[in-house]
Order: C-alpha cells, then structure tokens, then sequence
C-alpha cells in the first residue's frame, strides 16, 4: 500500500496528540495540536515536522499494534521491521533511552497480534507501576502443534525498568508473559479454550 495509514493515536496532553502513520512503508510520527479540531480547514504537515516512527508504529498497515502514552512515554506493541517478521513492544519518547523486547527471539514474542496495552499501579508507590500488554501469538510450547496454535497471552513490565547494564542493555529486563486461560469444560473432561482477544 502507497498510503498513510495511522495506526497510533494518543493524547499526549493537554494540548497535542501523539500521532503516528505507516507512511507508506516509511513510518512518520507527528505530535498534533488538539487546537486543529476546533478549525474548519485541513492542517497538512510537512516531513519536517514529523519524526521517525520506527519502534513505535509498523510499516505494514494491516499489522495490528496497540499502544498508549504513560507520563509522557509510548508503549507500543508493534511489528517493526519491514517483512512484519519482528514482534515488538517498545518504550519511546520521553528522557530515557529507547526499550524494547529482544529482536527476533521467538521466546519473548513469536507473531504476536497486539490487542491492548494498559497502565496499571498495583500500590502508592509509583516504583511499583506496571504496563501491561494484551495479545495472542503462536505458541511454541503447545504439544503436537508448537507454533500453529495461538494462545491468548498478557505480558508485563515495570514502568520503571531502564534495562539491563551488561546483558539486555536496551532491552526490558522486567519482561513477563504468561498464558490468558479461559476456557470450558466439555463433557469428556477436555477444556474448550478461548484465544482470540479483541478489544471492544
């Protein structure tokens, strides 16, 4: 595709969203006054005014990401290289350094389809905070069928991770996932189990 699908679209704060397109394979980014919504004419953009978007928006525009703004930083799952062979999720923006998930390590993420990603803070201390991310992907652990079934999944960090200092530097050290199981018993005793995840 030739066009600029927008695939992120955050309010940043008071006065800018944080919006990023595909750019037709070539990822742009833009913080956009929210004071265009109240005029009756088009804004356009030029290139200067936008910022690279890899790490944070895909190339592919049928890829599904899901993302959001926590004090100022993007959480994205994403797809972020050009073949859509790279499942993702980054911390950017802000003052810290770029973050992310291990490239092309299928036991951190393999296909992943990302649904939602949330903040959450589990007490009043703000070092406690976590981001969590919903998706499901091909999982490798499944008996006779590793990497054809997908399993519903919820991953999580701690919004205060900044990475590894010998290994995993630039990456999340606090890297969590674990299985989303809902699911129903049948009359043989078997579960039925649900693993597609949609936001609504």
């Amino acid at each position: 595709e030739c066009a600029n699908f927008l695939r992120v679209l955050q309010h940043f704060n008071q006065t800018h969203l944080y919006v990023c397109g595909t750019g037709a394979f070539n990822p742009r980014c833009a913080f956009v006054p929210t004071s265009v919504f109240r005029k009756s004419e088009h804004q356009m953009l030029s290139y200067s005014q936008t910022e690279c978007g890899k790490g944070k928006c895909p190339y592919d525009p049928f890829q599904k990401t899901a993302s959001t703004v926590v004090d100022g930083e993007l959480y994205a799952g994403i797809t972020s290289d050009f073949m859509s062979r790279d499942s993702s999720f980054f911390r950017s923006l802000g003052s810290r350094r770029v973050i992310r998930t291990e490239q092309y390590d299928s036991t951190w993420l393999l296909d992943a389809q990302f649904v939602r990603v949330a903040p959450l803070s589990e007490t009043d201390n703000p070092e406690d905070d976590k981001v969590y991310m919903f998706f499901t992907e091909r999982a490798q652990e499944a008996e006779g069928a590793a990497g054809k079934i997908l399993y519903s999944r919820v991953a999580r960090v701690c919004k205060n991770d900044i990475g590894g200092q010998r290994s995993l530097v630039n990456k999340w050290s606090t890297f969590q996932k674990a299985r989303l199981v809902c699911s129903v018993p049948g009359p043989d005793g078997l579960h039925t189990h649900f693993d597609q995840l949609r936001e609504y």
